[in-house]
């Protein structure tokens, strides 16, 4: 028996699968999926999953799952942006899968689909996208600013707002023609005025963004 083979587990003689028992993973389920660092997109794509299950080259990332707080942001930046896009585009939501190259697959909290560009929409996912929202969780800051700042700039997605509970700002990147990498146009708080170049008419403070009624005054609880 492998030593990573719990003691009181049996194993099928026939494919060496363990024989899971009573408190044990279920062995023989988790057989039928790939190891990590060995998924490929059309075996990540085939499983009806939860949303916050992330692609990348092989290997599944587990998102966090999301407080009430980063839903109200969520849900606030999505009615605006579907506002102000109106009939031009498509706006949706985390949990939507965007490629943002062969083997990656993300999931942006918002996200935006010119009609002009409707030809990269699938039912099954996005190839890019227009402009993508993160709303930074505090569990790899790092995956937001800097991981998906690079993937997003190589996927050719024009705009990218990072938005930041933990100081209340708000940081603009913009991808302009014939760049491979964003150039940050600023990072706002307060009731600075953080002006899309994509969409002139969106425009946000930081503090509308944050300070909303929905807000629970004591987020701890």
């Amino acid at each position: 028996m492998s030593a990573d083979i719990p003691r009181h587990s049996g194993v099928s003689e026939l494919a060496g699968t363990p024989i899971s028992q009573t408190g044990d993973p279920v062995w023989e389920l988790a057989s039928l999926f790939p190891h990590q660092g060995e998924w490929t997109e059309e075996a990540y794509l085939a499983v009806a999953c939860q949303p916050g299950i992330e692609l990348a080259d092989g290997v599944l990332e587990f998102l966090p799952v999301p407080t009430e707080f980063h839903q109200i942001l969520v849900a606030y930046l999505y009615d605006v942006i579907r506002t102000v896009v109106g009939q031009r585009g498509l706006v949706l939501f985390s949990g939507l899968r965007v490629q943002v190259r062969p083997g990656k697959i993300r999931e942006p909290d918002v996200v935006l689909m010119l009609h002009e560009n409707r030809a990269k929409r699938t039912n099954r996912f996005w190839r890019g996208a227009d402009l993508a929202i993160e709303v930074v969780s505090e569990d790899d800051p790092q995956r937001d600013y800097e991981s998906k700042r690079a993937e997003y700039a190589a996927a050719g997605i024009r705009e990218y707002w990072i938005v930041d509970p933990r100081d209340e700002s708000v940081t603009l990147l913009v991808l302009e023609d014939g760049q491979s990498s964003y150039i940050e146009a600023g990072r706002f708080q307060g009731d600075q005025l953080c002006q899309s170049r994509l969409l002139a008419e969106l425009s946000l403070t930081p503090q509308a963004i944050f300070d909303r009624p929905e807000r629970l005054t004591d987020e701890a609880n």
